[in-house]
């Protein structure tokens, strides 16, 4: 088995490379995100798509728009949950 030197600034050159690569690993193996259609979140809400279209004319739900056909994300949907969410009141005894 031979035994190859580098120098340092190479050894760093190749830390770099390889760190890049980790990152560009990492990336690929996240879950790819999930969109729902209008119809899917009319269901979800239990409303009609002009609520829908209110919510979105008054900025009230995020939402994607491609090629004229809207798309909410998982993200857009927990958000406005999480926007719209009244706390307990817990009494003291």
């Amino acid at each position: 088995m031979d035994v190859k030197l580098i120098t340092e600034e190479d050894y760093q050159h190749l830390l770099k490379k390889l760190e890049g690569i980790e990152e560009t690993v990492r990336e690929k193996m996240k879950p790819h995100q999930k969109f729902f259609t209008n119809e899917d979140v009319c269901k979800l809400f239990s409303n009609s798509k002009r609520t829908l279209q209110n919510w979105r004319d008054k900025s009230i739900i995020s939402y994607h728009k491609v090629n004229g056909i809207i798309f909410y994300s998982l993200e857009d949907i927990n958000t406005f949950l999480n926007s719209n969410q009244i706390e307990a009141k817990i009494e003291s005894q």
